[in-house]
């Protein structure tokens, strides 16, 4: 059986001509202004067959929501409490909320999104939120201006990454009104990362805006189909010219993120009849300039209307707000599972979307549901360092970076995976050079060897001419970038964690 959320329904509404609606209970937490809401989006943006489910899965959105944000939060779990009662968490009634013939594309009329949201209110509700204090993480949304590259006019073309060499320019919404849009489409992100941290993360905002900056970008067929039935394409960020920049960014910054989202202008050509239905991922879970940190990368398009394989035109708040935070959750889970390895949720990539791979601990049958129990039963109570500390990635300041031992710097690093000898090594004492300064040798597995200039004030270990990647156009080949180790609090030490060398992290092993 299939799990994946957005490709399978089983839609059991009976049909319906365009404007009639089916008879809906809403419960009695639902207000009128939500109901109406709900009905009038349905009208004036379905044709055809409409759902009781979805009805009531929108409208209790847009009651839940709004109590939360005017912190309301007794009742903004009332009307979930009742939500569930009728519609029960993983129940195969909500199949019935996801039609794939929709022109629109309200997330599954919320359900994931109020998965989201009942993890966030029943955090505020419990006594012992009050006696958390939240240490902030940084998110840096990055808005490049331009993006280049070959934008298909056929298949084949989409196939080859040929096409017309097109350049475009970032979709001035996103910036509007102090990146309103933006802010609406994290704000219950950044609440469930709240109540999943157990009180203990609160993640800040800071936009930058890159106006003279353009991003080249190539089409990736990908292994699985799409909704289409045609290959999913990707959009990939092309490598290492992504990498150059970040660093070059991440430099020039006033502030040390923790976390990125990076936003480039849209290629998919939207106007072509032949791609109507295609499935364009938009970018996904990437690395930021640390190699360590999570990046959501995405082209600027997907907040703007609905892509042609989840529907036809602008999007409206009420569907974006119940679309992103869903979009939000599948990458950073991406990102949870690939640094807690031990757990083997996700030994193969979305093993999630057929429920013979899910644990036999795990319970539910929608994508969403797998994200809950992951947290429940494995991230929260059992993942070591916790959610809190594992999630910070703020580079150390001078002053942290100066309370690095010397001597500690010294031992040996691998890159995981290890599959050459080049990707192990030891640094030991070399020799001092003409002024006296202390040097340091790299020696890898294949017994090849440079010298490496401490530049502690700098966090770094220089490399120079006799360093066989000096030269290489790929960032950061001229240095170790030294990391330490985080305390139990998330704070950084006077010891080494590893280092960041040709946009790789190895980590000390002795």
């Amino acid at each position: 059986m299939t799990a994946l959320l957005f490709l399978v329904s089983s839609v059991l509404g009976a049909t319906l001509t365009q404007g009639n609606l089916p008879q809906t209970s809403y419960g009695t937490a639902i207000g009128a202004e939500a109901r109406q809401q709900a009905e009038a989006f349905f009208r004036q943006n379905v044709n055809g067959a409409v759902t009781s489910v979805e009805l009531r899965g929108m409208a209790a959105y847009i009651e839940s929501s709004r109590a939360y944000r005017a912190h309301d939060y007794k009742h903004c779990a009332d009307v979930l409490d009742e939500l569930w009662r009728d519609l029960p968490i993983s129940s195969p009634k909500w199949w019935e909320a996801n039609d794939p013939t929709r022109t629109v594309n309200p997330g599954f009329s919320g359900y994931p999104a109020m998965l989201m949201l009942d993890e966030a209110v029943r955090w505020r509700l419990n006594p012992e939120s009050a006696k958390v204090k939240a240490r902030p993480v940084l998110m840096e949304v990055l808005l490049f201006g331009h993006a280049a590259g070959y934008q298909p006019r056929t298949m084949g073309q989409l196939l080859g990454n040929t096409g017309v060499r097109t350049v475009v320019n970032l979709d001035p919404s996103l910036a509007a009104n102090d990146y309103a849009l933006l802010r609406n489409c994290l704000w219950l992100f950044q609440e469930y990362m709240w109540a999943a941290s157990k009180g203990r993360l609160r993640v800040n905002l800071d936009f930058t805006t890159l106006p003279d900056r353009t991003i080249d970008v190539e089409f990736k067929a990908d292994s699985r189909k799409g909704a289409s039935g045609t290959p999913a394409v990707i959009l990939g960020l092309k490598s290492p010219a992504f990498q150059v920049q970040q660093d070059e960014i991440a430099s020039q910054l006033k502030v040390k993120p923790d976390w990125w989202w990076s936003i480039v202008p849209s290629l998919v050509p939207d106007a072509v009849p032949e791609f109507r239905i295609q499935e364009f991922v938009p970018g996904g879970m990437g690395r930021g300039p640390d190699v360590r940190s999570p990046n959501f990368i995405m082209d600027d398009l997907w907040v703007v209307r609905r892509p042609g394989h989840l529907g036809h035109g602008k999007y409206t708040q009420t569907e974006i707000e119940m679309f992103m935070p869903q979009w939000f959750q599948h990458e950073i889970n991406h990102f949870f599972f690939a640094n807690y390895p031990e757990f083997g949720l996700e030994k193969t990539g979305h093993m999630w979307h057929q429920l013979s791979n899910w644990p036999k601990d795990f319970v539910g049958i929608f994508e969403p549901d797998y994200y809950r129990e992951a947290m429940h039963k494995r991230i929260q109570p059992l993942a070591k360092p916790p959610l809190d500390v594992m999630m910070r990635f703020a580079e150390p300041t001078a002053a942290e970076i100066a309370r690095i031992e010397p001597r500690k710097i010294l031992g040996r690093y691998q890159h995981v995976p290890t599959d050459n000898p080049w990707l192990v090594g030891e640094i030991t004492v070399a020799e001092q050079d003409a002024d006296g300064r202390t040097l340091l040798k790299w020696t890898n597995g294949a017994n090849v060897s440079w010298l490496l200039e401490p530049h502690l004030d700098e966090g770094a270990l220089r490399t120079g001419s006799d360093c066989p990647y000096f030269k290489e156009p790929l960032p950061g080949g001229k240095q170790f970038k030294i990391i330490p180790t985080r305390d139990a609090n998330g704070e950084y030490t006077n010891d080494v964690a590893g280092f960041v060398f040709l946009g790789s992290f190895y980590a000390k092993v002795r």
